[in-house]
């Protein structure tokens, strides 16, 4: 996002404006922990890492290796250049940089090498001489000065172990996770909002210092930025929806819970962390006090049974403790002890909020259906450069990712197996990736598609007329890329399309003439959309759409374009959100104005 192209950098437009985002933090009274990477994983394409860096000499991501540490080294400079102004010395909001992600799980992939690269992020981070600590997040092995910092649904279990280590070093979990992305064809993944508050109020019961969730608010995946498989809503059941809107009950149960430990953040920060006091026979029940027992104190009393409720007698008074709960009681002077807060009951308005307050619904007269306009998809862009080979080429050596579409096209004799009349006429695409779209003779005859970055064989049923209709076939394969590989090694030389063999009724075609050309027809590199129904030129190839009879039934690509009604949409407001609702369709892209 920030340097598309090589020495050129975005700080200022759209999503890339960094300094306005710092800004907002800054105005709301909120502190960032700033987490450069660059390497950021976030199902983004190569990890967020840009095309172009494929390109270096020698290049291997994430190891010792001298030219992507040097554009690594020079990207963190540039951005800390950039934040300048937002540090704490000016009264900024960054109080935390991070440098690398996760790296403690590729580390012993690459052997010395890997253990080389993490003492170089360290000695290159203290280097930058910022004013704020660096952290390295999930990494077992860190370098000194390095707060080394958890990722998890859970990371109470680590605090004695990290506090005996690093006794120098706050407890800081910088990512506690709300729920879990998804991929296209799963479920949509959900966490109760009772697990969560478990989860955070058990950290600070063990003496845990900060926490941030991935993601409070996730949003979307905006263009091809989705790495592979991944559905374009990053929602990841936050507490903020996709579309920004608060996501009830889990957004009010957890505030409840940060509002509790802000009001009362004395008694942790003026208190050391205490030992657990066992409450119960049953050792899952323990009690966690700051402060003094019988005068002033703010306890956790904790019960990790996972199915069964205790009642305990803690500081004289009786309290029944449900299953996989904290309960936060408060005392002070003069006063009995008073529960603030349990994880596992919501309060009567979250009961009561099981939905958003806020929704969508449709404005009347937003769209006109008899603009409605489709034309089929079936060729090229006509300005891409056409690759001819004696077998198909690497798909993103011939697109460098400038689009996910690539056609490969052949026209082979038919072998004799596929003229006897039968079983068998089948064509068998082996190690494919991600999506394949078959044309035998220019009529469609399927797609076919992967999982995640996993290669996989493609089998097509080619019509026995398109075999027998000469002695030679047309065979047009159309191949889609579906987001770039971003945890595993090996993103520099990672490859998709046609790479295995081509095999038509038994006979092995991989060897011959092939053509490839990216793109689609309709729209030119990179990503600008098709031709408008306003373009005179390009406007006989688009046909009135026809909801009874125009339906599309065999799966093949179409464009379809429509145009919205401006004032029906401006009725809202300017403060409005606005969303199409695709659910009647099936996978494909959608452009707004360009």
């Amino acid at each position: 996002m920030h340097e598309p192209v090589k020495g050129h950098y975005d700080f200022a437009t759209d999503r890339a404006n960094l300094p306005l985002f710092l800004e907002t933090a800054r105005r709301n009274g909120l502190f960032v922990m700033l987490r450069i990477g660059p390497y950021v994983c976030a199902e983004w394409n190569y990890g967020g890492f840009p095309q172009w860096l494929r390109h270096e000499p020698d290049v291997v991501f994430r190891t010792y290796s001298y030219s992507f540490m040097r554009e690594m080294k020079r990207f963190i400079g540039k951005v800390l250049d950039v934040v300048d102004p937002f540090m704490p010395e000016y009264g900024g909001p960054i109080v935390a940089i991070q440098i690398e992600n996760e790296y403690g799980n590729m580390q012993s992939f690459f052997g010395r090498d890997g253990d080389r690269y993490a003492e170089w992020c360290g000695r290159t981070a203290q280097g930058f001489n910022a004013s704020v600590p660096w952290v390295m997040c999930a990494q077992d092995r860190p370098p000194a000065s390095i707060i080394p910092t958890d990722n998890g649904f859970y990371c109470d279990q680590n605090l004695a172990q990290f506090r005996q280590k690093y006794p120098q070093f706050p407890a800081m979990w910088t990512e506690l996770w709300p729920a879990w992305f998804q991929r296209w064809g799963e479920a949509a993944p959900h966490r109760l909002s009772e697990d969560i508050a478990y989860a955070v109020a058990k950290w600070f019961a063990n003496g845990g210092t900060y926490v941030a969730y991935y993601m409070y608010h996730g949003g979307t995946n905006f263009g091809r930025t989705a790495g592979p498989f991944i559905l374009t809503s990053y929602d990841y059941d936050g507490f903020l929806d996709e579309y920004g809107l608060e996501n009830w009950p889990k957004y009010l149960h957890l505030r409840d819970l940060h509002n509790v430990l802000l009001d009362n953040e004395s008694f942790l920060t003026l208190n050391a962390v205490p030992d657990a006091i066992q409450l119960h026979s049953n050792p899952d029940a323990t009690a966690h006090v700051y402060g003094a027992i019988g005068k002033e104190y703010l306890a956790f009393l904790v019960n990790s049974d996972p199915k069964h409720s205790v009642a305990v007698k803690f500081d004289g008074h009786e309290f029944d403790l449900p299953h996989w709960s904290v309960t936060i009681v408060r005392r002070t002077r003069g006063s009995a002890p008073k529960v603030l807060y349990n994880t596992a009951q919501m309060s009567s308005l979250a009961q009561a909020a099981q939905n958003s307050p806020a929704g969508f619904a449709p404005i009347d007269g937003s769209v006109n259906t008899e603009t409605i306009r489709w034309r089929p998809l079936d060729s090229a862009s006509s300005d891409t450069k056409l690759v001819q080979s004696t077998r198909p080429s690497e798909h993103i050596s011939v697109t460098d990712d400038r689009t996910d579409y690539l056609w490969y096209r052949t026209r082979v004799k038919v072998p004799a197996a596929c003229a006897r009349d039968g079983q068998g006429h089948q064509l068998v695409l082996h190690d494919a990736g991600d999506v394949a779209f078959a044309y035998f003779n220019g009529h469609f005859a399927g797609m076919r598609h992967g999982r995640e970055d996993r290669l996989a064989t493609f089998t097509f049923d080619v019509p026995h007329a398109a075999l027998a209709q000469s002695q030679s076939v047309d065979i047009t394969i159309l191949s889609q890329t579906m987001g770039m590989k971003h945890l595993s090694p090996g993103q520099e030389t990672y490859s998709r399309g046609l790479l295995g063999r081509v095999v038509l009724c038994g006979q092995d075609i991989t060897e011959g003439i092939w053509s490839m050309q990216p793109g689609l027809e309709g729209a030119q590199l990179p990503g600008d959309p098709p031709a408008g129904l306003d373009n005179a030129a390009d406007s006989a190839k688009w046909n009135k759409y026809n909801p009874r009879t125009d339906k599309q039934q065999d799966g093949s690509m179409q464009w379809y374009a429509l145009e919205l009604n401006s004032n029906a949409l401006a009725a809202g407001g300017e403060d409005q959100r606005l969303a199409v609702d695709l659910a009647s369709m099936t996978k494909g892209q959608l452009w707004l104005n360009g």
